[in-house]
């Protein structure tokens, strides 16, 4: 074999060990402290991070929550896979009772725990097409995957939302040095029962910091 020929072949070989590595790194798993793995069976909950908005596709306000919490528990960290399954989730605001405010009503109540609603899976994977890419769907991470629904609860008058089976909200996250943070930009949430004065689409936005026992995790 001539020299020019071992040569190209190191060089291959070179950067399909880089490759290799490259996609190691960025092989997902959740450590608490820094550094160290977290065992699965941790309670996990979600903080929002600004505030959680729902709007119209003309991008005026449905539902603005100032505060929204998520909880869960950790069943996979295996180092290629985080899994976990929201079991409660609450959205609040500076509406009457505590609600939520938005452009189309002063004062709506959101409400996600309506049929198909929880619990949710919230996954991170190795083998997902995008580096740092999430996934939340209905259903359990064990069982097969179902709508998300939420309701917004207007008194006499109640708008269903639902994002399909088979299009789980997208959103990435960031990695050490940074908290544990998921971020969720224009999620299309589509109309399962919308009276009039109900918006026919909503677009999820949200950010949340996930913490277990208090303190930040990280995503190495």
């Amino acid at each position: 074999m001539s020299k020019k020929l071992i040569a190209a072949c190191m060089a291959i070989a070179a950067f399909a060990a880089l490759a290799i590595a490259s996609t190691a790194s960025a092989s997902p798993v959740l450590t608490h402290p820094t550094g160290t793995v977290q065992a699965t069976g941790a309670t996990i909950t979600g903080t929002n991070v600004g505030n959680t908005l729902m709007t119209d596709t003309n991008g005026k306000a449905i539902t603005e929550c100032t505060n929204a919490s998520l909880t869960g528990e950790l069943t996979k960290n295996s180092g290629t896979a985080i899994e976990g399954n929201v079991t409660a989730a609450t959205f609040t605001g500076t509406g009457t009772e505590g609600n939520c405010t938005g452009t189309f009503f002063s004062s709506p109540k959101v409400t996600p725990g309506v049929a198909n609603g929880l619990p949710w899976c919230i996954r991170a994977s190795s083998a997902f097409p995008t580096a740092d890419e999430v996934q939340i769907r209905g259903g359990k991470c064990s069982e097969p995957a179902r709508e998300i629904r939420f309701a917004l609860d207007l008194g006499s008058i109640t708008c269903l939302y639902a994002r399909s089976s088979t299009e789980p909200i997208i959103g990435t996250l960031t990695t050490e040095p940074s908290d544990a943070v998921v971020h969720i930009t224009k999620q299309l949430f589509k109309p399962v029962s919308t009276p009039f004065p109900c918006p026919e689409e909503g677009l999820l936005d949200m950010s949340f910091t996930l913490t277990i026992g208090g303190t930040a995790a990280y995503f190495s």
